[in-house]
């Protein structure tokens, strides 16, 4: 009979890992770990901004719809100029419209005192571009002067075209929207958790900032490098955060 030869790991002359060589197998472990983890880490919250944001575009677009019904198309709601204190009737109308018309867990309104809004200057929103702005018109004051929580803690502001006509970044419309998807939780980087949005009066439709074919200053920045201020076109056309 043939003999066959065979190893054994049990003892009787087997031979297991040395130290060394243990030692240098977590290593390469641990270096492997610590070169793929946060860009999977990365790609896990960015998965989770996407998701928060297609949510969020879509509540608001349901709002404006049921508002519609009730209303009209927006060029019926009553605009008018905005009102540095917040009394203005005709815009406080639509947001009491919009505040009606949406799961609101918190209101604020003025300047903000509490911390369950966004306060100006109370976290310094940073662009893409890894930039804190100094102009209220861009990412230090960036809600306005209305601002809803929503249960999921996403945080929606409202500002309107001011008593001097100047729209938020050149927004071709009267009410522009900014959405923080997970709150006041970081990273606060416009293009990663904050996006904009506006209001096409004409048509009622919630429409996402900004086509990279327009001819708006801040049309194609939703790149590394840049202001973020077109992202939530990009994210929402291409349905993922590629970036």
């Amino acid at each position: 009979m043939k003999k066959v030869k065979y190893c054994s790991f049990g003892g009787g002359g087997a031979h297991g890992f040395t130290l060394a060589e243990v030692l240098i197998t977590l290593g390469i472990i641990g270096v492997v770990a610590a070169i793929t983890m946060p860009s999977l880490i990365t790609k896990i919250n960015n998965k989770g901004y996407t998701e928060r944001l297609i949510k969020a575009y879509s509540t608001l677009q349901n709002a404006t719809n049921k508002i519609i019904e009730e209303e009209g198309l927006p060029s019926n709601w009553g605009w008018s100029n905005y009102s540095t204190d917040t009394d203005n009737s005709a815009n406080e109308h639509i947001i009491d419209l919009y505040k009606n018309n949406l799961k609101v867990v918190y209101y604020c309104k003025g300047s903000f005192g509490d911390n369950k809004c966004m306060s100006i200057g109370s976290i310094k929103y940073k662009g893409l571009d890894k930039q804190t702005a100094t102009s209220i018109y861009s990412r230090t004051d960036i809600f306005g002067d209305y601002q809803f929580v929503l249960p999921d803690s996403t945080i929606i502001g409202f500002r309107f075209t001011n008593n001097v006509g100047v729209v938020f970044w050149d927004a071709p419309s009267a009410l522009t929207i900014t959405v923080d998807v997970n709150g006041k939780k970081k990273p606060n980087i416009v293009g990663r958790d904050v996006f904009y949005f506006y209001l096409d009066n004409s048509r009622g439709k919630i429409l996402p900032f900004m086509s990279d074919e327009s001819s708006n200053k801040y049309a194609n920045t939703c790149e590394v490098g840049k202001s973020g201020h077109s992202c939530a076109y990009r994210v929402i056309t291409e349905g993922k955060m590629n970036y």
